[in-house]
Protein backbone atom coordinates (compact mmCIF):
# COMPACT_ATOMS: atom_id res chain seq x y z
CA UNK A 1 0.00 0.00 0.00
CA UNK A 2 1.42 3.20 -1.16
CA UNK A 3 0.45 6.00 1.38
CA UNK A 4 1.06 9.60 0.22
CA UNK A 5 1.95 12.03 2.60
CA UNK A 6 0.46 15.22 2.50
CA UNK A 7 1.99 18.25 4.02
CA UNK A 8 0.00 21.12 4.52
CA UNK A 9 0.80 24.46 3.69
CA UNK A 10 0.07 27.35 5.45
CA UNK A 11 -0.22 30.71 4.48
CA UNK A 12 3.04 31.60 6.55
CA UNK A 13 5.45 28.78 6.50
CA UNK A 14 7.99 29.75 8.50
CA UNK A 15 10.99 28.45 6.28
CA UNK A 16 9.69 30.63 3.88
CA UNK A 17 9.70 33.96 5.73
CA UNK A 18 12.99 33.47 6.59
CA UNK A 19 14.14 33.52 3.28
CA UNK A 20 16.47 36.49 2.51
CA UNK A 21 16.80 37.50 6.26
CA UNK A 22 20.15 36.41 6.85
CA UNK A 23 21.45 38.67 3.56
CA UNK A 24 19.40 41.98 5.13
CA UNK A 25 20.85 41.10 8.33
CA UNK A 26 24.61 41.00 7.33
CA UNK A 27 24.13 44.01 5.13
CA UNK A 28 22.39 45.60 8.25
CA UNK A 29 25.82 44.72 10.35
CA UNK A 30 28.06 45.80 7.65
CA UNK A 31 26.18 49.21 6.96
CA UNK A 32 26.79 49.34 10.82
CA UNK A 33 30.45 48.47 10.80
CA UNK A 34 31.13 51.12 7.79
CA UNK A 35 29.54 53.82 10.03
CA UNK A 36 31.61 53.35 13.26
CA UNK A 37 35.28 52.72 10.67
CA UNK A 38 33.97 56.00 9.26
CA UNK A 39 33.53 57.79 12.52
CA UNK A 40 37.36 56.11 13.73
CA UNK A 41 39.08 57.56 10.59
CA UNK A 42 37.56 61.04 11.14
CA UNK A 43 38.71 60.49 15.22
CA UNK A 44 42.04 59.81 13.53
CA UNK A 45 42.37 62.49 11.31
CA UNK A 46 41.04 65.15 13.97
CA UNK A 47 44.06 64.05 16.18
CA UNK A 48 46.56 64.04 13.78
CA UNK A 49 45.56 67.78 12.97
CA UNK A 50 45.80 68.06 16.82
CA UNK A 51 49.12 66.75 17.45
CA UNK A 52 50.36 68.72 14.13
CA UNK A 53 49.55 71.77 15.65
CA UNK A 54 50.83 70.98 19.29
CA UNK A 55 53.80 69.59 17.60
CA UNK A 56 53.95 73.27 15.60
CA UNK A 57 53.62 75.30 18.55
CA UNK A 58 56.69 73.24 20.17
CA UNK A 59 58.86 74.50 17.39
CA UNK A 60 57.93 77.89 17.55
CA UNK A 61 59.06 77.80 21.10
CA UNK A 62 62.40 76.21 20.37
CA UNK A 63 63.20 78.32 17.63
CA UNK A 64 62.29 81.43 19.28
CA UNK A 65 64.65 79.80 22.60
CA UNK A 66 67.16 79.33 20.03
CA UNK A 67 67.50 82.63 19.00
CA UNK A 68 67.07 83.84 22.71
CA UNK A 69 69.93 81.82 23.35
CA UNK A 70 72.08 83.62 20.44
CA UNK A 71 71.20 87.20 21.54
CA UNK A 72 72.06 86.20 24.96
CA UNK A 73 75.52 84.37 24.33
CA UNK A 74 76.49 87.53 21.73
CA UNK A 75 75.36 90.05 23.79
CA UNK A 76 78.36 91.51 26.18
CA UNK A 77 76.95 93.18 29.64
CA UNK A 78 80.03 95.24 30.13
CA UNK A 79 79.20 97.16 26.38
CA UNK A 80 75.94 98.72 26.03
CA UNK A 81 76.79 99.35 22.22
CA UNK A 82 75.93 95.90 21.27
CA UNK A 83 72.46 95.86 23.33
CA UNK A 84 70.77 96.57 20.67
CA UNK A 85 72.48 94.49 17.15
CA UNK A 86 70.02 91.84 16.91
CA UNK A 87 66.72 94.58 16.81
CA UNK A 88 64.58 95.01 13.60
CA UNK A 89 65.57 91.19 12.51
CA UNK A 90 62.22 89.75 10.11
CA UNK A 91 63.16 86.69 8.31
CA UNK A 92 60.90 88.29 5.09
CA UNK A 93 63.90 90.29 4.06
CA UNK A 94 66.63 87.85 2.85
CA UNK A 95 69.80 86.90 4.76
CA UNK A 96 72.86 85.31 3.00
CA UNK A 97 75.33 83.34 5.03
CA UNK A 98 78.68 84.80 5.59
CA UNK A 99 81.63 82.96 5.04
CA UNK A 100 83.28 84.12 7.83
CA UNK A 101 84.17 80.70 10.28
CA UNK A 102 87.54 80.14 9.51
CA UNK A 103 88.60 83.11 10.32
CA UNK A 104 86.13 84.15 12.91
CA UNK A 105 83.24 86.60 12.70
CA UNK A 106 82.88 90.32 12.90
CA UNK A 107 79.85 91.47 15.17
CA UNK A 108 77.81 92.27 12.14
CA UNK A 109 78.63 88.97 10.38
CA UNK A 110 77.99 87.12 13.75
CA UNK A 111 74.27 88.69 13.70
CA UNK A 112 74.01 88.19 9.79
CA UNK A 113 75.10 84.30 10.05
CA UNK A 114 72.49 83.78 12.90
CA UNK A 115 69.66 85.69 11.05
CA UNK A 116 70.50 82.95 7.97
CA UNK A 117 70.34 80.29 10.05
CA UNK A 118 67.66 81.10 11.87
CA UNK A 119 65.65 82.33 8.29
CA UNK A 120 66.59 78.64 7.10
CA UNK A 121 65.31 76.88 10.10
CA UNK A 122 61.55 78.59 9.90
CA UNK A 123 61.60 78.20 6.09
CA UNK A 124 61.93 74.79 6.48
CA UNK A 125 60.30 74.09 9.93
CA UNK A 126 57.03 76.16 10.02
CA UNK A 127 54.73 76.54 7.58
CA UNK A 128 55.03 79.86 5.74
CA UNK A 129 57.39 80.57 8.75
CA UNK A 130 58.58 84.14 9.59
CA UNK A 131 60.85 85.34 12.70
CA UNK A 132 60.72 89.07 13.55
CA UNK A 133 63.08 90.72 16.56
CA UNK A 134 62.40 93.91 17.72
CA UNK A 135 64.37 95.57 20.50
CA UNK A 136 62.30 98.55 22.84
CA UNK A 137 63.28 99.61 25.83
CA UNK A 138 66.09 97.60 27.01
CA UNK A 139 63.80 94.29 26.18
CA UNK A 140 63.94 91.92 23.02
CA UNK A 141 61.02 90.58 22.14
CA UNK A 142 61.27 87.73 19.44
CA UNK A 143 58.47 86.76 17.49
CA UNK A 144 57.63 83.42 15.30
CA UNK A 145 54.96 83.04 13.29
CA UNK A 146 53.74 80.73 11.08
CA UNK A 147 50.35 79.09 9.59
CA UNK A 148 48.88 76.92 11.42
CA UNK A 149 45.61 76.48 10.09
CA UNK A 150 47.59 76.20 6.61
CA UNK A 151 44.60 78.68 5.14
CA UNK A 152 47.60 81.24 3.21
CA UNK A 153 47.10 83.88 5.54
CA UNK A 154 49.94 86.10 5.52
CA UNK A 155 49.34 88.91 8.34
CA UNK A 156 51.21 89.09 11.14
CA UNK A 157 49.59 90.96 13.71
CA UNK A 158 49.28 87.87 15.73
CA UNK A 159 44.72 88.53 15.89
CA UNK A 160 44.41 84.62 16.75
CA UNK A 161 42.20 85.18 13.26
CA UNK A 162 43.61 82.09 11.40
CA UNK A 163 41.88 83.04 8.20
CA UNK A 164 43.50 86.52 8.11
CA UNK A 165 46.54 86.03 10.55
CA UNK A 166 49.94 83.86 10.81
CA UNK A 167 49.53 82.15 14.56
CA UNK A 168 52.44 83.50 17.20
CA UNK A 169 54.48 82.75 19.46
CA UNK A 170 56.47 85.51 21.71
CA UNK A 171 58.61 85.77 24.13
CA UNK A 172 60.46 88.55 25.33
CA UNK A 173 64.32 89.06 27.38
Amino acid sequence: MFVAETRRSTPFNTSECQRGATLIETLIALFVMAIGLLGTLALEVGSLRVNQAAMQGSEAQLLASDMAERIMAYDDPQLASDDDDYANIDTRNQYTLPQCDASGCNSAQQVQKDAAQWQSTLSTLMPSGIGMISHVNEQYTITVMWDKARTGATGTDCSGDAEVDLACYRITL
